[in-house]
């Protein structure tokens, strides 16, 4: 029911009432795999800022590619209808239990919005089709959606994917 009414308030918001401080943001821990292979992915979309850090290694301690960017609030606005209209904050009741172990031989994927007043949202999924997460929108079109906020994340990513 609080996923459902937070679905309702974020189609409701209007671009005016947008608070600088709306992040919506998505966090992706690649494969479990020896320190030197491993990465993490951080892509967050403010009224402000558009931002990617892609980090190797676990901890977050060693970042490899940055990238930030500028925003409007109607551009946001834009982007917060999108990810509504493909279930970005909605919940699968029959999720199974999250750990960090979880889909190790692929990406353990969380979806945030933090909307201040209008709540917060802390969802996720895998790229392990045989484990059903809390997320239950459109995956690959909420990733594609974040990401094509960020002109040549998919490369940069890509890169980094292929150099570990």
């Amino acid at each position: 029911e609080l996923f459902h009414q937070q679905r309702l308030q974020l189609q409701r918001i209007p671009g005016h009432r947008i608070a600088d401080s709306t992040v919506v943001r998505m966090e992706v821990r690649g494969p479990v795999l020896a320190k030197e292979r491993h990465y993490e992915i951080s892509a967050s979309i403010t009224p402000n800022q558009r931002k990617l850090v892609i980090y190797k290694g676990y901890g977050r301690e060693d970042v490899l590619k940055t990238m930030e960017l500028g925003n409007t609030k109607e551009a946001f606005a834009n982007f917060l209808a999108a990810l509504g209209d493909n279930g970005f904050i909605k919940a699968n009741e029959k999720s199974a239990q999250k750990s960090s172990g979880l889909c190790a031989s692929g990406q353990l994927i969380d979806f945030i919005l933090d909307n201040g007043s209008y709540g917060k949202s802390e969802l996720w999924t895998t790229s392990c089709g045989d484990i059903e997460g809390s997320f239950n929108g459109n995956g690959a079109a909420v990733t594609n959606l974040i990401l094509g906020q960020l002109p040549g994340s998919k490369a940069a990513i890509d890169e980094v994917q292929r150099s570990l």
